[in-house]
């Protein structure tokens, strides 16, 4: 993409072209290192069946995902123009490299709870939930300070004088990133423990609060109106999949310590 930048060829279409080739690229290797797959149709009938008891719960959320936080984004443009959804676009952009670990972190920490629950229990899945949070959140939290202590610099450098004015904008979008990364592995939690309607009802508060107050707060607050209803959505996002995450790893934990001091019964 440089190079492409360089030459003066780099367009929207040139750039997809670079992502897909070079992922095809990434993919070759696995090619001669996966093993062969083996298809059985009871063990897919068994796996569908269990699956669906709870993903169906995460298609559901997938679809009141979009409501839930882009409706805030949507209203400002209403009010104030295309220059304010350029503006919201540019402070997300500036934190958008957050998204390299953000999704490396999306392809591990699912599959690596789950370990820990069935290795371990309750205990070790939530003693890495709080590893997770601590390690990654701190390095997201560290970004966010950077881009947060001087927002009009780094918005001045990258996208031109013109958009120092908006620092605030920036500096609330750094805080929203800090809270956006921790509904990862607390989700990652509840999934391990097949526990997802929380997840739907979470994203359903969300919806209801934007659908209320994602106008109001725009037109009367402007862009601070949208970021505050941003992260208020979060704050709601969070509490409730949090608050999940511990009843249901403690009632689990409960029932485990039950069945393992329950006396045997010699024939």
């Amino acid at each position: 993409m440089f190079l492409l930048h360089r030459a003066g060829n780099l367009t929207s279409a040139t750039a997809l072209w670079v992502m897909a080739g070079t992922s095809i690229l990434g993919l070759a290797p696995v090619w001669f290192w996966m093993e062969p797959l083996k298809f059985k149709w009871d063990s897919i009938k068994a796996a569908s069946r269990r699956h669906w008891s709870f993903s169906r719960w995460l298609g559901a959320a997938a679809l009141l995902q979009w409501t839930s936080g882009n409706l805030f984004v949507i209203a400002a443009p209403i009010y104030y123009g295309a220059a304010a959804a350029g503006v919201l676009k540019a402070s997300q952009n500036l934190m958008g490299a957050t998204h390299v670990w953000f999704q490396g972190l999306d392809n591990v920490v699912p599959v690596e709870t789950a370990r820990r629950l069935r290795e371990g229990g309750t205990h070790a899945m939530l003693s890495y939930t709080r590893s997770i949070l601590l390690k990654w959140g701190g390095m997201t939290l560290l970004f966010a300070i950077v881009m947060a202590a001087a927002p009009g610099f780094w918005l001045r450098l990258v996208y031109g004088p013109g958009m120092a004015q908006y620092g605030y904008v920036l500096r609330l979008y750094a805080l929203l990133y800090v809270m956006i990364f921790l509904g990862g592995p607390l989700r990652a939690g509840l999934q391990a423990l097949e526990f997802t309607v929380p997840i739907f009802w979470s994203y359903l508060a969300m919806t209801a609060f934007a659908v209320s107050f994602a106008g109001p707060m725009a037109k009367w607050l402007g862009l601070g109106g949208t970021m505050l209803g941003l992260l208020g959505s979060q704050v709601l996002f969070q509490g409730i999949v949090g608050a999940a995450l511990l009843l249901r790893s403690r009632r689990v934990a409960r029932q485990s310590s039950l069945i393992l001091q329950a006396p045997v019964v010699a024939e």
